[in-house]
Formats: C-alpha cells, structure tokens, sequence
C-alpha cells in the first residue's frame, strides 16, 4: 500500500515570518486609510486646519507660503483743513522766530568770578592749580540764622574751559524765593551760559516750581534735584558735553579760489553794535 503524504509542519520562524507579513500589509492598509481620513480633515475648507496646526507648532515660515504683496492704490492725497484750525505750534512759521547772535566770553575765567562780587554777599574765592580752577561764592539774602541762600561752584580745565557749574539753591525763606531765583538766572548769563529762551524758560518754571528734572540745555546736561537731607535745599549742577569734533578752516590753495557752501537763510531780527538793526525782507 502507497505510504500517506503526511502535511508539512512549518516551523517557528516559519510562522513568525507568516504573521509578519500579515501584520505588515495590516498596518500599511490602515496607514493609507488614516493618512486619507487625516487629509481630508486638515486640508478641507481651503485647509484650515492644516494653516491652525502649522502656525501651532511655529512653522508657517517653512510650511506655508508667503503670504501675497498687498495691493497698493495711489488715490489723491488729501486736502488739509485751513491753518486756523490746526494747532499754533504747528503752523507757527518758525523762519519768522527772532533769531540774536550773541557773541563770545571775550573775559577769563578769574575775571567771570570776581565779577560775581557786584551781585553781593562775600567776596568770591578764585583757586587755580596746574591747569584746573574752581570759582565760589556764597550770597545770603535776608538775615536770620538760617536764611535764604545762593551757594555757586564752577570748575574747569585750562583758561576758558567750563567744565561743571553747580548752584545751590536754600528756599528756607519765601520771602527772598523770586530774588533767589532771578539771581540764580542772572549768574548763568554773567558765566556765559547764555540760554536761548526756550531753554531759559524751561528752567526757570521749574526752578520756581522746584520740579526735579534731568535734561540737555543748550551745550550741558543739566540736572535739579533736591538734597536728600532737606527738601528745600536744590542743586542745579549743569555738566558741559565732551567736544567730540573740531573745526578746522581750510586753507585755500595758491591761485585757487577757496569753494564753501552758501546757504540761504533769513533772520528775523539782528542786533548789531552801536544800537544799529539790521531787518532783511527777505
């Protein structure tokens, strides 16, 4: 009789290498089928959700387009109002603002402080070493153990070169408070601080408001603050910035013209020596 043909038996490896592959095709069907269900999803209504989910985890730079130029229209410009309803500061024609040249301290810097002695008070101290001097001067005004004061210091390098010029001001007496503040103004003129009136204006309402402040006046930074110890003791320290550049005069070439830059300005109104004025028209 024909021996029966007994079945294979498949071994175990065998089996794992079966079920592998079943589970393979398994998981790439349902990749494919999830991959179409989250498609439809994030890139339904124009892909919403798509844009939301990248701008999510900050990668609409590489994942999105840029987005398009916008449409410039070039339309007629506006007509302005008239001048009369505008603010004065706005229309105010600043070629019209009265413009003073005021000339240079011609006088040393021991001359500026015995000068400070035609105000009043003590005798001004005038100290220089090598190359450094410092001015004080002490006015009171009113008597009394404690009165109303002007306490001044300037120091600088050189013959003319202010650096630091300190006032002390002592409101301990209301009475002398519009005195004490004019004298002050009077001693920044009389040291060729000369202000324009902008600033001049600035300072003086906040001195006479003893507003502390710290602000650029003119060529210093000036700083006012009250002492820590006594809140009617002020000091006005103004600080003069570095020179950072200098100007030189070019000399002109042997036959040749010397070529500067004009300008056209207009002054309002020139004081000139002599008691002349000088008012151009145009």
């Amino acid at each position: 009789m024909p021996q029966e043909e007994r079945p294979a038996i498949s071994t175990p490896a065998e089996q794992r290498r079966r079920r592998g592959g079943r589970l393979f095709v398994l998981a790439v069907f349902l990749l494919v089928v999830f991959s179409g269900l989250a498609a439809t999803v994030l890139f339904v209504n124009e892909g919403r959700n798509y844009k939301r989910l990248v701008r999510q985890f900050g990668l609409q730079t590489y994942l999105l387009p840029p987005p398009p130029a916008p449409a410039v229209r070039i339309g007629r410009q506006r007509r302005l109002a008239a001048s009369s309803k505008q603010l004065p500061r706005l229309v105010r024609p600043l070629a019209h603002d009265t413009s003073r040249l005021i000339p240079p301290v011609t006088t040393s810097t021991e001359e500026r402080c015995q000068a400070l002695a035609g105000i009043g008070g003590e005798p001004p101290n005038f100290l220089a070493g090598a190359n450094v001097w410092e001015c004080t001067f002490f006015l009171p005004l009113g008597p009394g153990e404690d009165p109303a004061s002007l306490f001044i210091q300037a120091k600088g390098v050189g013959e003319d070169d202010l650096r630091t010029f300190r006032i002390k001001l002592s409101f301990t007496d209301e009475r002398h408070d519009g005195a004490l503040l004019q004298t002050a103004l009077t001693t920044l003129d009389g040291y060729g601080l000369s202000l324009t009136p902008q600033s001049r204006s600035y300072l003086e309402a906040r001195l006479s408001a003893r507003t502390a402040f710290k602000s650029d006046l003119e060529n210093y930074r000036a700083t006012f603050v009250p002492e820590m110890m006594d809140q009617r003791r002020f000091n006005l320290l103004l600080v003069a910035h570095p020179v950072t550049t200098a100007c030189p005069v070019p000399t002109p070439e042997p036959g040749k013209a010397s070529q500067r830059a004009i300008v056209s300005t207009r002054i309002g109104c020139l004081t000139l020596p002599m008691g002349q004025v000088f008012s151009p028209q145009g």
